[in-house]
């Protein structure tokens, strides 16, 4: 015969088990439960070949921005598109899609869009009969918005190509070049940056772009009229020569000086004839005489 004893502790080890069952059981379905939602399952198919960003599966449409699911642990977006009309549906770019009523950005609803005449440009500017859409940053993706400042939707287009991409501050049309939809003070038929530097022109001056933390955003200031040779000593270099002035950055440094050596010195560092500056700013009278 078994003893009460006995009975109590294999009742106690049925009890543990079963505790321990359940626990497990429970990370074992938070763990589904969040790959569910953390991961396309199943993966599906492609909906247009032509296209590696948008899929569809059993539960609808979806974006991811990565090849490999697992790959969304460390990096990438997945969401599922909501409200999308099947038959209407259609991929735009790999970030764009739209049906006859909505546009989405990636999985973001593109709200104010008109989605019977939402294109991107051939210049890559999203835009519809109404507005021009531009992006502002929040979260993993860019919230498109339309603008408001004027600016003639027609014949916007973006225009700068730096650094291998696109810089979608700027935006010009027909009249005027806008700088994160702020209308600049530029001859617009002229406009452009100068190669990958700091530094813009046109046919009168020479700009340079800096964030304004008190107005929170990228402004343009005008530095100086614009001379002939114009060059820089690489494009990462502070240093800009242009004709009989040396700027640094978006002050100038040397004024209206026959330049006959202009010579990069080291970080931050730049021969000017027998002047050394370092940081734009002259590091010793006597590097003049050296």
């Amino acid at each position: 015969m078994c003893s009460s004893y006995s009975i109590n502790f294999l009742g106690k080890m049925d009890k543990m088990k079963r505790k321990t069952f359940f626990i497990i059981l429970g990370v074992i379905g938070i763990i589904a439960f969040w790959l569910f939602f953390k991961f396309p399952i199943p993966r599906g198919e492609m909906i247009d070949s032509s296209y590696r960003t948008y899929y569809k599966n059993i539960f609808g449409y979806y974006y991811i921005t990565v090849e490999s699911r697992l790959a969304l642990l460390e990096h990438g977006h997945f969401g599922y598109l909501k409200d999308v009309d099947y038959e209407s549906f259609q991929i735009i770019d790999n970030n764009w899609a739209k049906d006859k009523i909505h546009v989405w950005h990636g999985d973001e609803l593109v709200e104010s869009a008109d989605a019977a005449t939402f294109v991107i440009d051939k210049s890559g500017l999203p835009k519809d009969k109404y507005h021009v859409f531009t992006p502002s940053w929040r979260g993993a993706l860019y919230d498109y918005l339309p603008t408001d400042c004027g600016i003639d939707v027609e014949t916007a287009e973006y225009f700068v190509f730096k650094h291998n991409g696109q810089d979608w501050k700027w935006i010009r049309d027909k009249d005027n070049v806008y700088l994160e939809e702020v209308k600049v003070d530029v001859d617009r038929a002229t406009f452009r940056p100068l190669g990958n530097t700091y530094w813009w022109v046109d046919n009168d001056w020479v700009y340079m772009d800096y964030w304004s933390s008190e107005l929170n955003r990228c402004v343009l200031e005008k530095i100086d009229s614009i001379q002939e040779p114009i060059d820089t000593l690489s494009s990462g270099s502070h240093y800009l020569r242009n004709g009989r002035d040396v700027i640094y950055l978006s002050k100038i440094i040397v004024k209206d000086t026959e330049i006959v050596k202009f010579e990069e010195a080291g970080f931050d560092k730049c021969w000017v004839n027998d002047m050394l500056f370092e940081g734009g700013k002259l590091v010793d009278e006597s590097s003049r005489h050296e």
